[in-house]
Parts: C-alpha cells; structure tokens; sequence
C-alpha cells in the first residue's frame, strides 16, 4: 500500500491554513505524501509519541513551557469516513477525546 492511500493522517490546526498533516513522507520519486497510518491505533500512538517527546524537550530545559501544544490543536483523520477524533488534556494526561470525533470540516 503506498503511502498516500493509507487510511488515517494526524492533523494539527493552524491559523493560517487550517488543519493540515502533522508530517510528510516522500516517495522514492521525491513526491511528498500526508503521513498517514493503517490503523487507528497507529495514529493516535504517533500524536502520543510527538507529546511524550514535547513533554520530555520541556523536562529537560531543552524547550521552553511557552513552546509547548494544546492537546486540542490536533486530531486523527479517518481519510475513508471523513471522522475526526481529537485529544484533549486532563488533570496532566493527554487523552483521546472519543466525545469530539465528528465530520471533519
């Protein structure tokens, strides 16, 4: 399956262009692709590795506070269903937000 056929894409929203992919991956032919996931479950562990890695950066001193993300900035698209699935933080735990999962706008 190549890569841009792969069902789920992690998305992050920005002011500027709205909710893009949180990565690319290019091709052998240099084309560049959304990151994208078989499952469900991939997604979501990739957006809980990126936090796990801002929280370590924070930790360490290596990146300021004021440099972190909401949680609710990104989310996990369904490519086929159009859903999306966000995050959302509670009580220092990052969470998946099952309640926001809705057609992706």
């Amino acid at each position: 399956m190549s890569e841009q056929t792969k069902r789920y894409i992690e998305q992050h929203w920005t002011l500027c262009e709205g909710w893009v992919a949180n990565g690319t991956i290019t091709d052998e032919n240099g084309e560049e692709y959304p990151a994208s996931y078989d499952t469900f479950e991939e997604a979501i562990g990739e957006v809980l590795y990126f936090f796990s890695e801002i929280h370590s950066q924070i930790a360490s001193g290596e990146r300021d506070p004021e440099d972190g993300y909401d949680a609710s900035e990104f989310r996990v698209l369904d490519t086929i269903t159009g859903r999306a699935t966000g995050f959302m933080q509670k009580d220092g735990y990052l969470l998946v937000d099952f309640d926001s999962a809705d057609q992706a706008n």
